[in-house]
């Protein structure tokens, strides 16, 4: 398990750790469960497509952990953890979906026009 720092609706830290849980679906997506203590407080797929970019979908946090940084410490943790690869990451987010468009483009991905069924797609290189 990987610990995240924990922060509190203000953003600022607090002794309550985060981890994060991986699991892997198939060959392509992988789990990732975002615990705080106990409570499942989010849910992110990753996975790695066949031109080798990683891909993060489906990126879920409970309506009642929202706002308060889960979105943004899971997205950066898997960012670093690919740093290394120097690879491209994209991500899909419904058009609709405000808070996940404005998390990913505070985080340096940019809307490449390209669609992926009806979500847009981001990307940002590391």
């Amino acid at each position: 398990m990987t610990s995240l720092p924990a922060t509190s609706s203000a953003g600022s830290s607090t002794r309550s750790p985060r981890y994060l849980l991986l699991g892997v679906y198939g060959d392509t997506w992988h789990n990732l469960g975002v615990l705080e203590g106990e409570t499942a407080v989010a849910h992110v797929m990753w996975g790695v497509d066949d031109d080798g970019s990683h891909w993060i979908g489906g990126l879920l946090v409970d309506a009642a952990h929202q706002g308060r940084g889960v979105g943004r410490a899971t997205v950066e943790l898997l960012l670093e953890r690919w740093r290394a690869d120097h690879r491209l990451v994209r991500a899909s987010c419904h058009p609709d979906n405000a808070a996940s468009r404005g998390l990913f483009a505070s985080l340096g991905f940019v809307e490449t026009g390209e669609w992926d069924d009806d979500e847009l797609v981001v990307e940002r290189q590391l």
